[in-house]
């Protein structure tokens, strides 16, 4: 579970909230979801495997917070 609170309006916003599950090796199933303001419904952005190593899939969750001008950071981010 992340230990960011999608309730509080002291969170800068927006903000993604990640889950990553590795599948194996090099691959992986990112789930990314959108939080636009404090409390609001998530959206989900994306569901589905990723092929890359664990830095590259980090990589690549910045480039999406980049995409949709949100914030990300560690305890944003559950690994299983």
């Amino acid at each position: 579970m992340p230990a960011t609170d999608y309730t509080d309006p002291e969170t800068t916003f927006p903000r993604l909230q990640v889950r990553i599950q590795k599948l194996g090796r090099d691959t992986y199933y990112l789930t990314i979801w959108l939080w636009e303001k404090a409390g609001d419904d998530r959206r989900r952005i994306m569901n589905q495997k990723w092929s890359g190593s664990y830095p590259d899939a980090h990589e690549f969750i910045r480039e999406c917070a980049r995409e949709h001008g949100a914030e990300v950071g560690p305890d944003d981010i559950t690994s299983e």
